[in-house]
């Protein structure tokens, strides 16, 4: 059954008042863990293993969810990063083409893509993709690169231009 599309002017735009955290789920918290803290510079706020939790079935849909969890935050901006491990049910992953429904890519702000990618290369990172010019209106806007995560998330790193 689809969810039915509710028009904007119906839903209150108070209501949602931004985006706390993201969560990625990884087949191994410890590799996921390393990566985000060490290649991407993301402190580690806390660590924890969550089991025999009624909310968490009722709020996910599965029944004994086990799992463990790393809650993370880049220098108190934008929202939390969540990596998370089911053990029960056991995490999986299948690979999705980007272009997929269901596909995500996670976008990161970055500052000298150059420096960044060469930083990344040295701790053997997947790049996906070299940075690559992004023009608008014949004006260089940005330049954008793709890495891929432990489990092959695709992160694309973001340099702007004024």
């Amino acid at each position: 059954m689809k969810a039915k599309i509710v028009p904007a002017s119906t839903c209150s735009p108070a209501a949602v008042l931004g985006l706390h955290h993201i969560k990625i789920i990884a087949s191994d918290l410890s590799r996921s863990l390393a990566f985000y803290r060490d290649a991407l510079g993301f402190e580690l706020l806390y660590e924890a293993e969550r089991s025999k939790l009624p909310v968490y079935d009722q709020l996910m849909g599965y029944e004994n969810i086990h799992l463990k969890l790393a809650m993370m935050r880049k220098a108190d901006q934008g929202p939390l990063l969540a990596l998370m491990q089911f053990l029960n049910p056991p995490s999986e992953s299948p690979h999705r083409e980007l272009y997929q429904a269901g596909g995500v890519a996670l976008a990161l702000q970055v500052r000298d893509l150059e420096t960044v990618i060469g930083n990344l290369l040295k701790r053997n990172v997947l790049i996906l993709c070299h940075p690559q010019d992004i023009i608008r209106d014949e004006k260089r806007v940005a330049s954008a690169a793709y890495i891929a995560d432990p489990d092959g998330l695709r992160i694309e790193l973001y340099e702007p231009f004024p």
